[in-house]
């Protein structure tokens, strides 16, 4: 399951995401919605949040296959 597939099942903003995966900075929704969207591959701390917040339903190979297809 991808990130973004992760989100809208449990219907959650980016805002909310990024809030709960603990993304600083002046608006954790666009952290959020960049390793959602494959548009940012994340530091290896944050795929351990990812995994831990989805209960491993998002791991770091569903997270790497969508960064790869996105960006090749």
């Amino acid at each position: 399951m991808t990130l973004e597939e992760y989100k809208v099942k449990n219907k959650l903003s980016y805002y909310v995401l990024g809030q709960k995966l603990g993304c600083e900075g002046i608006n954790p929704a666009v952290s959020a919605q960049r390793y959602a969207k494959g548009k940012r591959f994340p530091r290896p701390k944050m795929i351990i949040k990812i995994e831990k917040l989805t209960n491993n339903q998002v791991t770091m190979r569903d997270i790497l296959d969508e960064y790869i297809k996105k960006n090749n």
